[in-house]
């Protein structure tokens, strides 16, 4: 274990580490100085940012990460790494794509840090960018409130928009041509609702922003975590055109029960870990974690943990051509 804020290059280096795995971050705001020090110590970087602006631009560190032979992935963690998974699996035989919508929702009793409560707050009720209706626009964080089945036992959840790092790499990605939505949610309605209405709050200017009450907002939900559940789930929605030119429509689902949805962003690291240790030696280069562990190689984790997935599918008439 390393204080990532402390973290001298010489210090590092002396411990001739060949990966160094960020778990702690918070990686919403920060620079990548971090990651640069493991680079420059000569070992493989990888994290579980799920921090939209920190993904898109890790790519400044592709040149550095190349010149020294190793690998700098960032991202590998529910989003965007397990999501990526599941949008290649869902799309490989599309011929085109029209929208995708993925939504996380964890149990209650689920922990959550600090951190968590300042990424979401720091975004409730700004202006999200995200590609809607085939092109570049915007919408409030924490706004585009909807309700989901995540599949029983979890159950219909509030969702609302999330600005997580699919929302910038998914339309170029997936060539999507209408949409891409992503959204979280809290399972107690009363936290999720009092969260929606605080967001109106800095949409309207009244407020400049919600992170001043982040740290009131994580004693209310520790004060809280007795009620609810520690069932979670994730639902990837995807909606193209196959070879036939008809409409297709597909879901994947994951739940998670007994308090094992927190593991769950930790399985693309250890993938790829574990493939490390293996002699796999990944591409050198720094990059977000986009398809570097396929769905196949999540799917004997999730029976390690006991969580269960569902996929479905179904076809609508033909599109007729315009």
């Amino acid at each position: 274990m390393l204080d990532r804020t402390r973290v001298a290059g010489a210090s590092l280096a002396a411990l001739k580490p060949w990966a160094v795995v960020d778990c702690a971050g918070p990686f919403v705001g920060e620079d990548y100085q971090f990651a640069r020090t493991v680079i420059e110590a000569g070992a493989h970087y990888l994290d579980l940012s799920d921090g939209r602006a920190f993904a898109e631009r890790f790519g400044a560190l592709d040149a550095l990460a190349r010149a020294h032979g190793v690998a700098a992935i960032c991202g590998a963690s529910s989003t965007p790494a397990l999501s990526s998974a599941v949008c290649d699996a869902l799309t490989r035989d599309l011929v085109t794509v029209r929208s995708i919508e993925v939504s996380i929702s964890p149990g209650n009793r689920a922990p959550r840090g600090l951190a968590v409560v300042r990424s979401i707050l720091g975004y409730a009720g700004k202006s999200v960018p995200l590609w809607r209706e085939g092109r570049w626009g915007s919408a409030p964080g924490w706004g585009l409130l909807t309700r989901k089945d995540m599949g029983d036992p979890v159950g219909w959840r509030w969702l609302s928009l999330c600005d997580a790092p699919d929302l910038g790499l998914f339309p170029a990605r997936y060539k999507v041509s209408d949409r891409v939505i992503f959204r979280g949610g809290l399972e107690l309605s009363v936290m999720h609702l009092g969260l929606s209405a605080a967001s109106q709050l800095p949409r309207f200017g009244i407020l400049p922003s919600l992170l001043p009450f982040s740290e009131m907002a994580r004693d209310l939900a520790d004060a809280l975590i007795g009620l609810g559940t520690d069932a979670g789930g994730m639902l990837v929605e995807i909606e193209g055109t196959d070879a036939g030119g008809k409409t297709v429509q597909r879901y994947w689902r994951l739940i998670a029960e007994a308090g094992v949805g927190p593991n769950v962003p930790v399985l693309a690291a250890f993938a790829l870990l574990k493939r490390m240790l293996a002699g796999q030696k990944p591409e050198p280069g720094a990059r977000p974690c986009l398809g570097e562990v396929p769905l196949t190689e999540f799917t004997p984790l999730f029976r390690m943990l006991n969580i269960r997935t569902e996929t479905n599918a179904t076809a609508a008439a033909p599109v007729s051509a315009a």
